[in-house]
């Protein structure tokens, strides 16, 4: 990924669906490498933030985006599994993985379509004890009301670089790392 950014920063990295705002509400976009690996460290920095680290768990249940490729990148980062639920996961196959992976965190959608997982989610949180956190992406007016943290599409500020990159240097994180 970094050698991507170095070699191809501003060249298209990654697109959102034509139809993300029916599914989620929100404007597809398009980023290029650099601004990918900028959303990335921030995203990595509110995980640790968030004290997630090393051999965490995470469920994630966010349609095909920029947003899941994000949520991928900044996990793997810093170290941290990702558990992909399939949008079409309800209450019992979430609660399902949830408890049978240890999910430490997830990550989900406001809406999706005609759903609400993150509804779903905040209701089944009791069937779920190891989930301490649960996060939004492209939070909105239905989202405010739960006790999700949300998190939106933002570049990394120097104080994101810094921890990021402090503790990719404390503990490099390889991808075979979860094998």
């Amino acid at each position: 990924f970094r050698d991507q950014v170095a070699a191809q920063g501003d060249r298209t990295a990654v697109v959102d669906p034509a139809n993300l705002g029916d599914l989620v509400g929100a404007e597809p976009r398009r980023l290029t490498w650099s601004q990918l690996d900028s959303e990335v460290t921030h995203l990595a920095a509110q995980l640790l933030e968030m004290g997630l680290s090393r051999g965490d768990v995470i469920g994630v249940q966010i349609p095909n985006s920029i947003e899941l490729v994000k949520t991928y990148l900044a996990a793997w980062s810093i170290g941290v599994v990702m558990s992909p639920l399939p949008m079409p996961y309800r209450e019992r196959e979430v609660v399902g993985a949830a408890n049978q992976a240890g999910f430490k965190a997830i990550v989900t959608v406001g809406r999706f379509g005609d759903r609400q997982p993150l509804a779903e989610i905040t209701a089944a949180r009791e069937a779920m004890p190891t989930v301490s956190t649960v996060l939004v992406m492209w939070p909105d007016a239905s989202t405010a009301s739960t006790s999700a943290m949300s998190v939106s599409a933002a570049e990394a500020g120097d104080d994101d670089r810094s921890a990021v990159e402090a503790r990719r240097t404390a503990d490099p994180a390889d991808p075979n790392d979860c094998v």
